[in-house]
């Protein structure tokens, strides 16, 4: 079910697509169609990077592609060179990965929210795995202890708060 093209690098014609192709970008004539008229970077970003994709420089790429019914949906594009008696192109394998996009992004935006919280509250707050690896910490946290981030986070408890502090505190 994975949508397919052979892209002409050249001229950035698509040769051929399957008809999960056809499904997916829903224009009539798929292969009347360049891919810079899909693509949304500039026509020459989009040249750029089937010359990378061709010369083995580079053969996966996250673009967005806009589809028929004017929708855009965020991709992720696995490009490789091929011969087909003796033309030079492209095959790529695009994957529609929008809703991830959309579900990272709202991800950040919830965790940004979070961090504003916790930020403002008076309390020391501080999270370490079952690892005992700090995690986050507050800036109530940091200010106290006249710490930076990086000082605290991805390192092990005891080394924070030193290992008399970490011995005593076991249950």
């Amino acid at each position: 079910n994975a949508v397919k093209l052979i892209i002409d690098p050249q001229t950035g014609k698509i040769i051929d697509g399957n008809k999960s192709a056809e499904e997916f970008y829903g224009y009539e004539n798929l292969r009347s169609k360049k891919i810079q008229e899909i693509n949304q970077l500039s026509e020459e970003e989009v040249k750029q990077e089937m010359e990378h994709a061709y010369f083995r420089n580079k053969n996966y790429f996250n673009f967005q592609h806009k589809l028929a019914d004017g929708y855009v949906r965020h991709v992720e594009v696995h490009s490789t060179p091929l011969e087909i008696e003796g033309r030079k192109l492209l095959y790529s394998i695009i994957h529609d990965i929008t809703d991830r996009v959309k579900a990272k992004a709202s991800l950040e935006r919830s965790e940004r929210r979070f961090s504003k919280i916790v930020n403002t509250l008076p309390q020391f707050v501080s999270y370490v795995d079952k690892k005992l690896v700090y995690r986050f910490v507050n800036q109530t946290y940091l200010t106290r202890f006249g710490k930076k981030e990086e000082d605290i986070i991805g390192k092990k408890l005891d080394e924070v708060i030193g290992e008399a502090s970490f011995e005593t505190s076991k249950p």
